[in-house]
């Protein structure tokens, strides 16, 4: 199945702190994954799991941008001012269907620049939950 596409309605939050942008991404795609503790198979063979939380991760597609759309969204991912920014994300496990959290950024893709249109289209990048 080809990936959900999504229009304006569909909004995420980030902030560094100092400065905040909300945006609509392309393509949006969440990872819930379970943190363990002290987890594996005891003398029986049977697997005992100590789950002690949860973290989240996404791959994000921004939809084609002119430079100065994308610079305030780059600059609070980059890691460069803070390494660390907070996100609201759609999730659709909380019973509001957001979820904030603290995250850093993963690879960001910058691909196919237009220098006459002064676009940057399919802008990808990965936060992940501290």
């Amino acid at each position: 199945m080809p990936p959900l596409v999504l229009d304006d309605t569909f909004k995420i939050t980030i902030t560094d702190g100092v400065d905040t942008v909300t945006f609509s991404p392309q393509e949006y795609s969440l990872v819930i994954s379970g943190v363990d503790y002290d987890t594996g198979r005891v003398a029986s063979g049977m697997m005992e799991r100590n789950q002690v939380g949860e973290k989240r991760s996404c791959q994000i597609q921004l939809p084609p941008m002119h430079t100065a759309e994308l610079q305030p969204i780059m600059k609070i991912v980059s890691g460069v001012v803070h390494t660390s920014f907070t996100a609201t994300i759609v999730d659709p496990t909380q019973p509001s269907g957001y979820y904030t959290g603290t995250f850093y950024v993963g690879d960001r893709t910058l691909p196919a620049y237009n220098f006459h249109l002064d676009l940057w289209n399919g802008a990808t990048f990965d936060i992940i939950e501290f």
